[in-house]
C-alpha cells in the first residue's frame, strides 16, 4: 500500500458523520450538510492513513475515495 496523497467526496453523501468520527483531522460534517474534506486534511494523510482507508471502506453509500501515491 502506497501513502495516501489526495482524498475526495463525490456525490450522494448522506451526511451520516461516520467518517468525522472515524477522522475529523480530515472529515467535516458541518451542520447536516455534505461531508467536506479540510481544507488542511493533506497534513494529516500520513498519520490518519488507517482512519482515513476505514472511513471509505465503512461509508454506507460508498462516496469517499482516496488516491496513493505510486511507489
Amino acid at each position: 500500500m502506497g501513502e495516501i496523497r489526495r482524498v475526495w467526496i463525490q456525490e450522494g453523501c448522506i451526511s451520516c458523520g461516520l467518517c468525522q468520527d472515524l477522522c475529523a483531522e480530515v472529515f467535516l460534517v458541518d451542520d447536516g450538510l455534505d461531508c467536506v474534506v479540510r481544507a488542511d486534511a493533506p497534513a494529516h494523510f500520513v498519520a490518519k492513513d488507517d482512519e482515513i482507508r476505514e472511513a471509505a471502506r465503512d461509508c454506507p453509500v460508498e462516496v469517499i475515495h482516496y488516491e496513493e501515491q505510486a511507489g
